[in-house]
């Protein structure tokens, strides 16, 4: 290499036979090549990943809305099924004007409920981590899905269960809050400790989908996302690029 303006040393030489024996060899001198020393010009980057990472944003939202529109749907079936329950079971009074009901729960504030304790603190935290996974094993980050959770809530509580009584405080703070923090709990587990990708059925894998049955869902419908593509680092090494953000 060239230091400076040095000429380059001309060290690699080639070994060249006499025509007999007794005649020394000789050493014939190989010019090395010139070599610029000068920067490079900088070339684009252009990254290949990228009409990849927009292709998956687009099939996750759209997953992501069809699986909201599935949800709000089945809340308003269940919803219409409740309504056929015994008042005891509900809590609710038949009597109760339904649009009364609703204009109520977007002019006063939530009440405290009589439900039973199981179903405040055991059945809405699981439904909102269910709410949490839905976004979350599309990709979206932490934060993102605990926002999708909490959409789907209070859409639970004022679009839909609003028309047959006031919401409820305590579903308003164990759904979404308690129920984010066990969707990333179960979301960690499956991806960690119980994560298989081995082909067919395995116990790790089915203890994953008890723990997260969105994945199962997502698996058998074809909904699940592909792992996201091997970039390359500015090192040479490859990395795993970042899941997209539905």
């Amino acid at each position: 290499m060239r230091r400076g303006g040095e000429e380059p040393p001309r060290l690699v030489r080639k070994l060249r036979s006499g025509p007999s024996l007794g005649v020394a060899n000789t050493l014939e001198p190989i010019p090395l090549p010139e070599r610029s020393l000068a920067p490079a010009a900088p070339t684009e980057q252009v990254d290949l990943f990228a009409d990849r990472y927009v292709q998956q944003q687009a099939e996750a939202r759209k997953h992501l809305g069809i699986m909201s529109a599935v949800t709000i749907l089945s809340g308003v079936a269940i919803m219409t099924l409740m309504t056929l329950l015994p008042q005891e079971a509900t809590n609710w009074d038949s009597g109760d004007d339904k649009w009364t009901n609703f204009k109520d729960a977007w002019t006063s504030p939530p009440e405290w409920d009589k439900d039973d304790w199981p179903v405040n603190y055991l059945v809405h935290p699981w439904m909102g981590a269910i709410f949490y996974l839905l976004a979350r094993d599309l990709g979206a980050e932490p934060l993102a899905s605990f926002a999708y959770s909490t959409g789907l809530s209070f859409s639970w509580e004022y679009l839909v269960e609003s028309w047959s009584e006031q919401p409820s405080a305590q579903d308003l703070l164990t759904t979404s809050p308690i129920g984010s923090l066990l969707g990333e709990g179960f979301y960690r587990l499956r991806t960690g400790p119980l994560h298989d990708d081995t082909d067919g059925f395995t116990w790790k894998k089915a203890a994953g989908w008890i723990l997260d049955p969105v994945d199962l869902t997502y698996t058998l419908t074809g909904m699940k996302p592909e792992p996201p593509p091997l970039r390359a680092s500015p090192s040479g090494s490859t990395e795993s690029g970042a899941a997209p953000s539905p």
